[in-house]
């Protein structure tokens, strides 16, 4: 996911983005971990919170957290 501060529609609001080809199943894993991402249609991406990518992040386990972890304690 890459880093946004400011979406499409012009409201500033820290998260990332999330990009990536259409598959059904994909997009339902991608719902289910990230709750409150929203397509954003002019990115032509997920929009996800930061607050909510930040929390789903540190809410894995240790082995899977690697690059997270600073951010998480």
């Amino acid at each position: 996911m890459n880093g946004s501060k400011e979406s499409a529609n012009g409201n500033d609001r820290p998260g990332a983005t999330a990009a990536f080809p259409y598959d059904r199943t994909t997009v339902e894993l991608f719902r289910e971990t990230f709750l409150r991402a929203r397509w954003n249609d002019d990115l032509k991406a997920w929009f996800v919170p930061f607050v909510v990518a930040a929390s789903t992040a540190c809410s894995q386990s240790d082995e899977s957290r690697g690059a997270y972890e600073q951010s998480c304690t």
